[in-house]
């Protein structure tokens, strides 16, 4: 295999935690979640005080641009996603692995990319998997993790391919239900991000669901504050984007001019979500090691389903399939407007100049770059741009609707954006609940059901 494409054996030093010999029965119920559905699992302790240094297998796809590290003995986690050409982590990769005690059964390691099926923080999430990697005929590199769930015998697969000359990470994932009964489930990527205070989560939206999934918040802007930015959201909680205009979003750590991007068809993966501690209760989550010295864990997620608190269906012998994409970006200063898996675009205004800033995800030489005012072309300029660098072109003062389009030497579209004012009445009304709005129905398997506080004892009951 090429050595891009490998597996190693590194040493991290771990606070361990060991599992009870008893499985969970469902007589049993934890102050954390008060579940009764947990068996064939079993609790886990919390972490130990003492550190060790233990050996861990490490998956590594790697090209010119990024190097993907993933753990298969701690869930298959992606427990480094690094840009070679900034030199930069763009995920949250701890130097120790400590698990908290905020998991399904117990432990929970906050790092990193983690996939979590049938449940979000699943009970496996931190357990080894099933794992093989692999050199594929077109050159690119694939690492795979998945398991049979032990609960209801449900598989899921995530295949994680790197291509050459792409800055981009392809996750394929695919769920199969192989029993003959129907099982509820949902999936989602959670995603650990390092915030430092100058943190800007960008959904493309201008709602989103709050804590507990039932009222309605504006987004950005709430109460006179722009709670995108998590210095700004002084109490903790979740945000789940409503009304998402596009298939994108992004984290963005502005006082390091870079961030990660996440793309995938809303259709299929309708779920975005931000879980921030906020500045006020950062001491208190630093006590469940969700942080460190120098920053707070942050999360942005994506999922099969509006909220965490909704499941879904898996009918006998029926599977699904989805794509996501994942990229870091760099100089996007001013709005981020657009992503997809071949590039990012950014507009900078003020009164007296209008910039337009563009990542690619691989070269662009000989491209087209067309910006127009309504239907008054003002650019159209040949242009060359290097994978994870910041392409800025000055437009000076405008005054209407602008687009941008982006093409390759071959005439194929890689960016399009038209500015189109945003209609809100055609949003969700703010502090409506999303069940009178009925927002809960995604599609025919639905078995999605939003709760109140203390839902997670009621799952798996339809009304």
């Amino acid at each position: 295999m090429s050595e891009n494409y490998r597996e190693e054996i590194a040493t991290i030093p771990t606070q361990e935690i060991t599992a009870s010999p008893y499985p969970a029965f469902p007589i049993i119920a934890t102050p954390h979640w008060k579940t009764n559905d947990l068996y064939p699992f079993s609790w886990l302790s919390s972490p130990t005080d003492e550190k060790v240094d233990k050996e861990y297998k490490l998956l590594i796809l790697e090209n010119e641009l990024l190097k993907i590290t993933v753990l298969p003995e701690v869930g298959g986690h992606i427990y480094s996603f690094y840009d070679k050409v900034n030199e930069r982590e763009t995920i949250y990769t701890r130097p120790l692995i400590k698990p908290t005690t905020g998991g399904h059964r117990g432990g929970w390691f906050p790092m990193g990319l983690e996939f979590n099926f049938p449940h979000a923080h699943s009970a496996s999430s931190g357990d080894p998997v099933d794992y093989s990697i692999r050199r594929n005929p077109d050159g690119s590199g694939s690492i795979f993790v998945g398991e049979v769930e032990s609960r209801y015998g449900m598989k899921w697969q995530v295949e994680l391919r790197l291509y050459p000359g792409k800055a981009f990470l392809e996750q394929r994932v695919s769920l199969n239900n192989p029993t003959s009964l129907p099982h509820r489930y949902h999936f989602w990527t959670i995603g650990g991000f390092v915030s430092k205070g100058e943190v800007q989560v960008v959904f493309p939206t201008r709602r989103t669901a709050g804590t507990y999934h039932e009222t309605i918040y504006p987004y950005p802007i709430w109460q006179g504050q722009d709670i995108s930015w998590d210095k700004n959201r002084f109490v903790g909680g979740d945000w789940a984007g409503l009304d998402n205009w596009d298939d994108f979003w992004c984290i963005y750590q502005h006082d390091e001019d870079a961030g990660m991007a996440h793309v995938a068809d809303r259709n299929l993966l309708p779920g975005t979500k931000l879980w921030s501690p906020g500045p006020g209760v950062e001491q208190n989550y630093k006590l469940l090691s969700m942080g460190n010295e120098l920053s707070r864990y942050l999360e942005v997620d994506a999922g099969s389903d509006l909220t965490q608190a909704g499941f879904r269906r898996l009918q006998a012998l029926a599977s699904r399939d989805w794509v996501e994409y994942w990229s870091p970006v760099k100089g996007l200063k001013g709005d981020i407007v657009k992503i997809n898996k071949d590039a990012a675009l950014s507009l900078v205004r003020d009164q007296s100049s209008f910039e337009i800033v563009l990542n690619t995800t691989s070269v662009i030489k000989n491209g087209l770059l067309t910006v127009s005012v309504g239907e008054k072309p003002i650019l159209n300029e040949e242009v060359t741009i290097l994978p994870l660098k910041p392409f800025v072109k000055e437009i000076g003062t405008v005054d209407g609707i602008v687009s941008v389009t982006l093409k390759d030497s071959n005439g194929k579209e890689i960016l399009v954006f038209i500015d189109n004012p945003i209609d809100e009445s055609k949003l969700h009304p703010a502090g409506a609940t999303i069940k009178d709005n009925k927002q809960v129905n995604t599609d025919n398997e639905e078995y999605v059901k939003i709760q109140p506080d203390g839902w997670w004892t009621m799952r798996g009951k339809k009304d």
